[in-house]
């Protein structure tokens, strides 16, 4: 993820002088924060006062790192499902892999969703810049090329999250195979051979998708590069300069 890399460091770059500030004296706003916790008074914490450059930079900046988290989840998730951990509890190996299933469905609506706000925004905050008219007409391209990668992977999440579970036939499957073979202990090596084929079946399915995912998402972050900054440097909203 080299772009969406180069484009944090540079907003954070621009945020030193601000974080320098919150912390740099007993009265910053990181000690400040930090005495209310350990006192237990929240009334003692306090606000940061920003100017608007950094407004826009915390902004920017809380949507890069929620996308970034989102991306780190779901390589994170590739690895969860390569092994069962919990073979003395009463965690199951198909209920273990349908929670990853599930949580992988929403990690990418999470990130598809942060993805589109901020290239919507960011096309926003420089709507009135004459010089940064290649923004908006990029930004178009950005939010159709989104979501005609993210949205196929998303839409079983979209279908069940607010009417029932998520429902996927091979894992439905897997789960009733599971209860027979807790019942009758012969089926436990027809039950493992399916375990083991469906588990592969998902991990490869999850690693194509990542690796189309962050081939997409390191684009959108070439072109905001390419828009956004000069000389390694970030180019300002109007008003902002």
């Amino acid at each position: 993820m080299g772009a969406l890399n180069d484009f944090i460091g540079i907003i954070q770059d621009e945020l030193q002088p601000f974080l320098f500030r919150m912390s740099a004296t007993p009265s910053g706003i990181f000690v400040s924060n930090l005495r209310a916790t350990i006192v237990r008074d929240p009334a003692q914490a306090a606000e940061p006062e920003l100017i608007p450059r950094e407004k826009f930079l915390v902004e920017v900046h809380s949507h890069l790192i929620e996308i970034d988290a989102a991306l780190t989840a779901l390589r994170s998730i590739e690895l969860y499902v390569r092994r069962f951990p919990y073979r003395k509890t009463s965690i199951t190996e198909s209920a273990y892999l349908r929670y990853h299933i599930e949580n992988y469905l929403n990690e990418v609506y999470l990130l598809k969703e942060r993805t589109l706000v901020l290239v919507r925004r960011l096309a926003r905050r420089y709507r009135s810049d004459p010089i940064l008219q290649v923004l908006h007409q990029q930004s178009e391209i950005l939010v159709k090329a989104i979501e005609e990668i993210l949205a196929p992977i998303v839409r079983p999440r979209g279908d069940h999250v607010h009417q029932r579970r998520y429902d996927d036939a091979a894992l439905a499957q897997l789960s009733l195979v599971e209860y027979a073979a807790r019942r009758d202990p012969e089926l436990a090596p027809a039950y493992q051979l399916m375990y083991r084929q469906i588990r592969k079946e998902k991990r490869l399915w999850i690693a194509a998708n990542n690796h189309e995912i962050e081939a997409a998402i390191d684009d959108v972050f070439a072109i905001l590069m390419s828009c956004l900054t000069a000389s390694g440097a970030l180019i300002y909203p109007p008003g902002l300069r």
